[in-house]
């Protein structure tokens, strides 16, 4: 592999950077610098795409990179349906754990990877949906888990 003189190979870099801090601590630490020489250049970030973890957003307050504006914290729709398909998938591990219910298996109506799939897809076109209010998106996502749930014989 060539280098140039002084430059680590990619690999070798992040190998260093992670033997000293983890990917989390480099995230937060990224957009701090990131977002306090946005100024220099003209620019000024005001949204932040997070994944759910809110130390970057945080540590941004904390800092204030641009005293009297706010730092609005929005939330990744792929990692919002991740966590959903997540939870589903958790709640069917428990619940197989138990010997109460059975909500996967082979039976009729089990819910399995496949369906836990599609429930993820349709909740996330209902979050990205364009939503007037949260009690639209409820509706939504209700009405998406209703639909999935529903048979011939129970409509």
């Amino acid at each position: 592999m060539r280098t140039r003189p002084g430059i680590l190979p990619t690999s070798l870099h992040a190998q260093q950077n992670h033997k000293t801090t983890s990917s989390g601590t480099m995230k937060v630490e990224a957009s701090r610098v990131m977002w306090g020489r946005s100024m220099a250049r003209n620019l000024r970030y005001t949204t932040l795409i997070s994944d759910g973890d809110s130390k970057t957003h945080n540590e941004l307050l904390r800092v204030d990179p641009y005293p009297g504006t706010e730092v609005v914290k929005e939330e990744c729709t792929n990692h919002v349906a991740e966590r959903f398909g997540s939870g589903c998938r958790n709640i069917v591990a428990a619940e197989s754990k138990s010997s109460q219910v059975t909500l996967g298996g082979r039976k009729v109506g089990a819910l399995t990877q496949q369906k836990v799939g599609l429930l993820q897809a349709h909740y996330k076109r209902a979050v990205v949906s364009k939503c007037t209010s949260t009690a639209e998106l409820r509706k939504k996502i209700l009405s998406t888990l209703k639909h999935r749930s529903s048979s011939d014989d129970n409509p």
